[in-house]
């Protein structure tokens, strides 16, 4: 059964010796990453979540010797973002709130911010498993745009370059959900899953004709990821 907070109490756990294999509970947490964090890759970041856990003097499970976490989807170096997230396996029953408490205070010394902290059940999806769009906020110079974004995002084919050499044609409006744009500033509402991954930069070198734009050239703010119900309603996952 779900508790008042939203997690999942285990009523049959029991404390055992910190650092012994297995899981007993699951923390779901949620980080931002500000200017300080923004150049962390996604292998860096994983490291500093396995550091914070390690530092917060939790029961932690442990699985090939390093602390039982499993990860959200992947962040581009130089994004700043919101919604980090990371599960963390513990050996015993926690109270979310005395966790988050340790986590926070761990978490600054790896130049991150700990925004929630809340139990979900062990067998629990994984967000990537749950989860079907993201929303950015772009920071940028858009002066020399010829159209509106919104214009380019219904007519729009995006070109994106594969590491093995293929290019994608992706059609953005089968990616974008919502836009909106003012002076320096643009929202995004987009898709994500299989085959249907598309970096803002991207879409914005498209819209302004450019090759590519690199990421220093913007400010790219990930800040919340959506779940679709079964009659088509989007909201904001917690």
């Amino acid at each position: 059964m779900a508790n008042a907070d939203g997690g999942f109490r285990d009523n049959k756990a029991r404390a055992v010796r910190p650092g012994a294999p297995g899981a007993g509970s699951r923390l779901r947490l949620r980080f931002a990453r500000g200017e300080a964090a923004r150049l962390i890759s996604q292998h860096g970041q994983i490291a500093a979540f396995r550091a914070i856990a390690e530092n917060a003097g939790l029961n932690c499970a442990v699985k090939s010797g390093k602390v039982k976490m499993s990860f959200g989807p992947a962040i581009v170096e130089g994004y700043e973002s919101l919604a980090e997230y990371a599960d963390l396996f513990l050996t015993g029953y926690v109270d979310s709130g005395l966790a988050a408490e340790k986590i926070r205070s761990s978490a600054a010394a790896q130049n991150y911010e700990l925004l929630g902290a809340k139990r979900v059940p062990l067998q629990f999806p994984s967000l990537e498993e749950l989860i079907c769009a993201v929303r950015y906020t772009v920071y940028g110079d858009f002066s020399s745009a010829r159209e509106s974004l919104a214009d380019y995002v219904e007519r729009g084919i995006v070109r994106r370059e594969r590491s093995e050499g293929r290019v994608d044609e992706l059609v953005a409006r089968e990616i974008v959900r919502a836009s909106a744009a003012e002076e320096g500033k643009l929202e995004l509402l987009m898709n994500i899953g299989p085959g249907r991954n598309l970096k803002p930069e991207l879409l914005i070198s498209g819209w302004l004709g450019k090759e590519c734009l690199p990421v220093r050239e913007l400010k790219v703010v990930r800040e919340d990821f959506y779940w679709e119900s079964r009659n088509g309603l989007l909201s904001v996952w917690e």
